[in-house]
């Protein structure tokens, strides 16, 4: 092969000058000359041209292969192209390397040729595209036409702001394509809106804050969620659809409504939370209230709770309030709580505490309902019990109910543990289970016993009716007692009096110190000596039956009960017996005397008795009194003679011990 010399090149860029027609190509020509030792080649070659950004070293940009170029007395014409992008006006070199043509390889020539300026004119095309042209001096005015722009060219931030004004626009277009700031008129539901038309949210902001967010229902049942007030506010997407934050909440303290919660509203405020898992519920305002339960409501306050799994639960306001009940409420006050329960209430207060259905605690202080169906008033530290179903307390402090449908008015201290039983007030009455029907109607310290049903204690202080005493009354008065088993007792008003064990049917009418240990015994005292009944008069009525001839004893109470005498008792007595017979026989008899009974226990008469008065309508009546020293009582007996003879005795005495 020949030697190649190093060629003497010029390059020529042929351009197009008409600047109407189409963009020039990326092709140009290249001419050089090329000797062989020192002299012009002549021949057919192989010219491989390369493309550098460097004078040496380095990898080519370009490689183009123009095969058998003629070369006449060493002139040749190649043309060369390289692609567009090349020559961006950074320096370029031109590397050559030649073979004959159909050779083996490739002799390059050194060193590379720095390419002029001519050829970085084929950048020149690009400013033919406004996409790619660097800049331009000037355009002629009006020397654009709309032909002229490529399709949306024109962007906003190419358009001097405030440049555009009214008359630029078209009414016509702007009334019925776009919302205007004045209304617009003529638009239909169906087709016009403002928003979305896919599943991404709508904010509105102001101020450049988010204030008003519509989302789209993640259920797919066209039910969105609106979401106003803090940015940080938010309905949990996942199953929750239909609900609505108006406003309120802050970045730290968002208003929330959490996961699978659907149909739910939260008003204003801050710190709220609805769900999870909570539908059709309302949270209208306050602070850090909850709802955990479906159809609920908390009008407001702070801190109040209606907790998971209690339908229908309101609480009005105040602190702290807590529902956990089913249809229960809570209308204010602070840490009040209904729990557990169904279709119960608070009204207000302090650490008040529902337990039981149907139940109401209008207000007060740290009081507790646990009897179904049962009320508490008010009051500071009252109780009804879980056995005081349909019960009320009325107030006061420190009372307790504890009996089935029992009732206390008020005051302090006092206890309703009967059924039916009712305290009116006062302090410190109580009445004992199982005396049921019960009354205390005020007073202080009064109390009736166990098992005394049907009791009443109607004020006054320190009275008390004993166990078994049933249907006993004490009207009022002080330190009063019904002994035990002494049914249908009374004791009207004085103090100090005692009616015995087993006294049933006595009486006390009043005065002070009396003392009635007998069946049906009337006593009556205006003072004592030392202890009650030691000074007093008494009455007593004494019955029997007679049939045919016999000896009848009397009794108090027609079987047993006798008058007896307590030791170191000293006693007149007058006696009135009137008898009659079923065949109209009648009589009459009356007598007076003094019966006594020693320390030693020794019963007898002092002196005789006197008789004052016998009348009989028929011979051999007879009517007998006498001491009886075993018994120690004063002994009336009937003697008769008819058949069926029905004989009563009145006692009147004036007593006195010692």
């Amino acid at each position: 092969m020949k030697i190649v010399l190093p060629l003497l090149l010029s390059g020529l860029v042929l351009l197009n000058v008409d600047l109407c027609a189409a963009p020039l190509g990326t092709a140009f020509t290249y001419q050089g000359r090329l000797a062989d030792a020192g002299s012009p080649a002549d021949g057919i070659f192989d010219l491989r041209f390369a493309v550098c950004d460097s004078a040496s070293g380095g990898s080519p940009l370009a490689v183009t292969t123009n095969s058998a170029v003629a070369v006449a007395n060493g002139l040749f014409t190649a043309t060369l192209d390289f692609g567009s992008g090349l020559f961006t006006g950074d320096a370029r070199w031109l590397e050559i390397a030649v073979r004959t043509n159909g050779g083996t390889a490739f002799v390059t020539v050194e060193p590379r040729q720095p390419l002029t300026p001519a050829p970085h004119a084929l950048y020149a095309p690009n400013a033919g595209a406004a996409t790619t042209a660097a800049s331009a001096a000037a355009v002629i005015a009006n020397g654009v036409a709309n032909a002229g722009l490529q399709s949306n060219a024109v962007t906003s931030d190419k358009v001097l702001d405030g440049s555009v004004a009214a008359a630029d626009l078209s009414p016509a277009l702007l009334a019925s394509t776009f919302w205007r700031l004045d209304g617009n008129a003529g638009t239909s539901g169906s087709t016009h809106f403002l928003g979305t038309s896919d599943s991404q949210p709508l904010h509105l902001r102001v101020n450049g804050e988010r204030a008003l967010r519509l989302e789209p229902d993640p259920r797919g049942l066209a039910v969105p969620n609106l979401i106003g007030g803090s940015a940080s506010n938010a309905v949990s997407q996942f199953g929750s659809g239909g609900n609505a934050i108006a406003g309120g909440g802050l970045w730290s303290m968002p208003n929330l409504i959490l996961s699978n919660s659907s149909g739910n509203f939260i008003g204003a405020g801050s710190g709220h939370a609805i769900g999870p898992v909570v539908n059709d519920s309302v949270i209208a305002g306050g602070f850090s209230n909850a709802v955990g339960s479906h159809a609920s409501v908390v009008a407001g306050g702070a801190g109040n709770r209606v907790e998971p799994g209690f339908f229908g639960g309101f609480i009005g306001g105040g602190q702290a309030n807590r529902v956990l009940a089913l249809n229960s409420s809570v209308v204010g006050g602070a840490e009040n709580a209904v729990v557990g329960v169904v279709d119960s209430f608070i009204g207000g207060g302090w650490l008040n505490q529902l337990s039981a259905n149907h139940t109401v605690i209008v207000g007060g202080l740290r009081n507790t309902n646990a009897g179904p169906g049962a009320t508490l008033g008010g009051g500071n530290n009252n109780q009804v019990a879980a056995t005081a179903n349909d019960a009320f307390l009325g107030g006061g402090t420190a009372n307790r109910v504890e009996g089935y449908r029992g009732v206390l008015g008020g005051g302090e201290a006092n206890n309703a543990a009967a059924n039916y039983a009712t305290v009116g007030g006062g302090g410190g009455n109580q009445v004992e289970s199982s005396a049921d029907g019960t009354v205390i109607t005020g007073g202080f310290n009064n109390y009736v016993e166990a098992q005394a049903r049907a009791a009443v204690i109607g004020g006054g202080a320190n009275n008390r009716i004993r166990t078994g005493s049933d249907y006993s009354v004490i009207v009022g008065g002080s330190s009063q007692v019904i002994q035990s088993n002494a049914s249908y007792a009374f004791i009207g008003g004085g103090t100090a009096h005692s009616i015995g064990t087993n006294a049933t049917y006595a009486t006390i009418p009043g005065g002070r110190g009396a003392r009635a240990d007998h069946y049906g015994q009337w006593a009556y005292a205006s003072g004592r000596f030392a202890s009650s009944g030691d000074a007093q008069s008494a009455l007593y009525v004494l019955r029997a039956i007679t049939s045919g001839p016999g000896t009848n004893e009397m009794f108090l109470d027609g079987t047993r009960a006798r008058l007896t005498l307590e030791p170191e008792t000293t006693m007149t007595f007058h006696i009135q017996v009137a008898a009659r017979s079923d065949l109209g026989v009648a009589a009459g008899y009356e007598f007076h005397g003094v019966i006594h009974r020693s320390a030693a226990g020794a019963t007898a008469f002092v002196g005789t008795v006197d008789t004052t008065m016998t009348k009989e309508s028929a011979t051999a009546l007879n009517f007998l009194v006498e001491a009886d020293n075993t018994l120690d009582a004063l002994v009336l007996k009937a003697v008769g003679t008819v058949s069926h003879c029905r004989w009563v005795a009145t006692v009147r005495t004036t007593e006195v011990s010692w």
